[in-house]
């Protein structure tokens, strides 16, 4: 778009007056509140010009904007308003709140509404540790001496390392001087947990001597990350986690293992390879292990530290604990979480192992119910591919299940259109309440049908047919 063009478009944006006294702004008004319409017009009329001073958009219809207005309402003040059907096939899909949370979690949480035992033992009367249910079954699960629970895996690794670690320096294999999503980076992090960072090792390998040969009167701990969101391959060697926990010992230097996403069990069950459960690290020796309580736990966001008792008591007490510590619905859908895997009722309960566990053709039927709903669309070539799902959240990057997924593509020759046929409709299917997240892959929509629960199939289809008709 031209600035004189943009320029004339910005002139015919219309005020926030002339919407809230027209009559669709008075219907508005009286259905949902004038403050929160008034609120609702700012924000949409800013977006607007913000994106046409950027030559991403033309002015819209008066009647497109009060749609856009009363999308942004229902956003902001309704609960589903924020509700997504996640046919991505990503399980534990970052953008999307990552582990949809057991029934069993659902239930905990609506006991939390009103007062609830967060910090009293209800035998004295006396104060207690809010996470000390969670830690009896981290315990359990583990086998480790003592547990705690932060607000998320990366303030947990920072508590760890400024409790333990902090000043001295800290050894690390270079193989490990991660980055996560959010600019998160390892170095950053032990900088401002106030340690000394000692790389060790190349890229690509690193042995239990490069270790060894590091130690000094400065060493304070040694840490392992996980690779959790990226591979290297090839002319590799990393010492066995024994080794490392071994070598600590023998110089009386704690080891600090940020795991990521927390297995409870083998991977392997599920068609992934093997990760290095948490019981495993405990077994190891490691002296605080730091996990995800939202990722392979299939709990709320939440960070978990558990080991040895003397390193734990140490990151109770750092200045740091109360700043991360959480709050009381994550500690009830956590502990309704882990009590699944102590009952060993986890791949039943919990939504990510039943998506993991799914068989492909009862997926292959689901897809098959929803194409068949939409065969009156002859505009558009409907089919039932083969895709693949993915784990997510950083977790198993380069590993995959079979997974059906239902196929929407123009029926057009011309590459652009169908191309500009799928941008259309997986932006419909964003703005609508509530909103659908698909695939786009080669001039088509994919909908892949492992991360789609079974009660959403309909609403899926529903969704489906009401978009495509208004296209």
């Amino acid at each position: 778009m031209s600035e004189e063009k943009g320029n004339a478009a910005l002139r015919q944006v219309p005020s926030v007056h002339k919407i809230l006294s027209s009559k669709e702004g008075e219907k508005l008004s009286e259905t949902y509140g004038k403050g929160l319409l008034t609120f609702a017009v700012r924000l949409r009329l800013n977006a607007l010009r913000e994106q046409i001073q950027n030559g991403k958009q033309v002015l819209p219809s008066e009647p497109e904007i009060y749609q856009e207005v009363e999308r942004e309402i229902l956003s902001l003040a309704v609960p589903t308003g924020r509700r997504a059907i996640n046919a991505a096939g990503i399980i534990l899909h970052t953008g999307l709140g990552r582990a949809p949370l057991s029934d069993a979690a659902l239930e905990a949480l609506s006991q939390c509404v009103r007062y609830t035992l967060l910090e009293v033992h209800i035998e004295t009367g006396d104060r207690s540790k809010r996470e000390e249910k969670a830690e009896k079954i981290l315990k359990e699960l583990s086998g480790a001496e003592a547990a705690t629970v932060v607000n998320n895996c990366a303030a947990a690794i920072f508590l760890a390392l400024s409790a333990v670690a902090a000043p001295g320096e800290v050894i690390i294999s270079r193989s490990q001087l991660v980055e996560i999503g959010g600019s998160y980076r390892m170095p950053d992090v032990m900088q401002a947990s106030g340690c000394q960072l000692k790389e060790i090792g190349t890229t690509n390998r690193t042995s239990i001597d490069d270790y060894r040969k590091a130690i000094g009167e400065k060493t304070s701990a040694i840490l392992i990350v996980s690779q959790s969101n990226f591979r290297i391959k090839g002319f590799t060697h990393t010492p066995a986690l024994e080794q490392i926990c071994a070598l600590g010992k023998e110089k009386n230097i704690p080891v600090l293992y940020d795991l990521g996403g927390g297995a409870f069990l083998p991977l392997e069950r599920f068609g992934f390879s093997h990760e290095v459960m948490v019981q495993e690290a405990v077994q190891a020796g490691v002296d605080i292990v730091c996990f995800s309580g939202d990722k392979l736990i299939g709990g709320p966001q939440a960070g978990i530290l558990l080991g040895k008792k003397r390193s734990i008591e140490k990151a109770r007490k750092n200045s740091f604990f109360r700043m991360f510590r959480p709050d009381k619905m994550t500690l009830a859908a956590l502990e309704t979480s882990l009590l699944s895997f102590l009952k060993g009722t986890a791949e039943s309960d919990i939504p990510i192992y039943q998506m993991a566990c799914a068989p492909v053709a009862l997926l292959e039927s689901r897809a098959e119910q929803v194409l068949n709903s939409l065969k009156n669309f002859s505009a558009c070539s409907l089919s039932v591919v083969s895709d693949m799902a993915f784990l997510g959240g950083g977790s198993l990057p380069d590993e995959a299940l079979p997974s059906p997924a239902l196929r929407i593509e123009l029926k057009d020759k011309d590459e652009r259109k169908r191309n500009r046929f799928a941008n259309t409709l997986a932006k419909r299917l964003r703005l609508h309440q509530p909103s659908v997240f698909g695939r786009i892959e080669s001039g088509g929509m994919l909908f892949n049908f492992r991360t789609v629960f079974e009660d959403e199939v309909l609403l899926l289809s529903d969704i489906l047919q009401k978009i495509l008709s208004e296209l």
